[in-house]
């Protein structure tokens, strides 16, 4: 598709005015000269909203022609179009992509096992008892699309996340008299134990996953994520690691995890999540009573199947290319071989933390797949990353994007070493400075891509990996 020129009335999509060289975001990753004009976009939006870590990647066909890291990481340094970000409710499309591999009939296989006739998924025993008769009538089905009867504002005032049951850890410790956090298990028997704000199947799901009627149920989510460690027999992760994103769809292992709550416990390639205050720690017995509320908030650990997914872009624009990321037909998760985009379809979602977390994915008829994330929630609720990914979309449909035949993701490695250590990750500008240091790190469904250089490496290849030398000519072995 050959570029339109840019116009004024185009150039307004974005306002990517000139900024101050001081307070240009500094950008990581394959430059693509074809697209400066998403730099600029990315590095305004960000300036102007003061966000300091931030993704964007661009699939066109398959092939993710854009991929770019903006700001800097946790310690200071620029970014990696490689970062591993938070992605909330994003997750929820992994966890239904499981679940439709897993449960044959979702439509009407009951949720939870009550004692109905028929029985249920989970066995879970309600606390203190069944809190609704309606709830041995929920299905998979409607869990999957936000229609089991509970929403994420129990309390019915309008505060949606502060009252969703499943961040409320303190108060269900409390009531059971267990250590805070409780943990999913008993977080779920808790839920049960609760009455339903609407008949199961209620709800109407709209657009990229807008709900109406406030039905939204992050508690579905993490009885869908119990439900796939349950009926396969393995972690979560483990089970999207060789079901959902394989090696052999070239997504290796480094780049999806279950992500962590204190940064102690999480992968180096995370940036900083930005904390608007200091809150409570939901742990009992780890670090202090008061925390960053990124950093123990809230129990990250126990969003399994809701909003616990860390990913980097590339890994989640080939779930966007492989599976329905939206509610779009009732069909999240399910593969886009056998439910594919309509004409004319855009199909999406969004994800959002209390703080430190935005972003958002976007699936066009066309090929064109879009990811977004940020280390910042907008304190108004308008979540950053729709916004951006809305600039994208409407640049891709007044601007376009000519056919690009390069790549951007995958590893890149500096095969004759030279500068560089240990905190190497593998970005463009950040390489692995060793095609040895390459190989000892990456795992097998890696993309390693080979800058100029020449190695006297010899040895063994023995995990699935794909190599090329995109920027000119390399020598490896003697």
């Amino acid at each position: 598709m050959k570029p339109k020129s840019l116009t004024l009335a185009a150039a307004s999509l974005w306002a990517a005015a000139a900024l101050p060289a001081a307070a240009v975001p500094a950008v990581s990753g394959r430059p693509v000269p074809e697209l400066t004009d998403l730099d600029d976009m990315m590095s305004t939006f960000m300036d102007a909203n003061s966000i300091t870590a931030g993704v964007l990647g661009l699939m066109q066909d398959g092939r993710i022609i854009y991929l770019r890291g903006f700001g800097e990481d946790y310690d200071g340094n620029d970014l990696q179009e490689n970062a591993l970000f938070r992605v909330a409710s994003l997750t929820k499309p992994v966890t239904a992509s499981c679940i439709h591999q897993l449960i044959d009939d979702t439509v009407n296989t009951n949720a939870f096992d009550l004692d109905q006739v028929g029985g249920g998924v989970l066995d879970y025993d309600p606390w203190p008892s069944l809190g609704d008769n309606r709830l041995p009538n929920v299905t998979v089905f409607h869990l999957l699309n936000h229609q089991g009867g509970r929403n994420r504002d129990p309390d019915g005032d309008g505060t949606n996340d502060i009252n969703d049951w499943t961040y409320q850890e303190t108060n269900i410790a409390g009531q059971m008299g267990v250590d805070s956090p409780p943990g999913r298990v008993s977080t779920m028997r808790f839920i049960l134990g609760q009455p339903l704000q609407l008949n199961p199947g209620n709800g109407t799901l709209v657009g990229d996953g807008t709900v109406v009627g406030n039905t939204y149920s992050n508690a579905g989510y993490l009885a869908l994520g119990l439900m796939v460690e349950q009926e396969s027999g393995q972690s979560y992760i483990n089970y999207v690691r060789s079901n959902v994103l394989t090696p052999s769809m070239w997504v290796p292992s480094t780049e999806i995890h279950s992500g962590r709550t204190f940064r102690s416990w999480q992968n180096s390639r995370e940036p900083a999540y930005d904390s608007d205050a200091d809150v409570s720690n939901v742990y009992d017995n780890v670090g202090p009573d008061n925390v960053p509320r990124s950093y123990g908030g809230w129990d990250h650990d126990a969003r399994t199947g809701q909003g616990s997914f860390v990913t980097s872009a590339a890994a989640y624009l080939t779930l966007a290319d492989n599976y329905r990321v939206g509610y779009n037909g009732g069909n999240i998760g399910e593969s886009l071989d056998d439910f594919p985009l309509t004409a004319g379809e855009k199909n999406g979602h969004t994800g959002s933390m209390p703080s430190g977390t935005n972003s958002a994915v976007l699936q066009r008829d066309d090929g064109y797949r879009i990811f977004i994330a940020f280390n910042k929630r907008n304190p108004s609720g308008t979540n950053y990353a729709r916004t951006m990914r809305t600039m994208v979309d409407n640049y891709i449909d007044n601007i376009g994007v000519p056919v690009i035949n390069r790549t951007s993701d995958g590893f890149w490695t500096v095969p004759s070493g030279g500068a560089g250590n240990n905190g190497d990750f593998g970005g463009y500008h950040r390489p692995f400075h060793s095609f040895g240091d390459a190989l000892s790190v990456t795992q097998s469904g890696s993309k390693i891509r080979l800058k100029p250089g020449t190695t006297d490496w010899t040895g063994t290849i023995g995990k699935r990996r794909r190599f090329d030398a995109p920027l000119g000519p390399v020598k490896i072995g003697l």
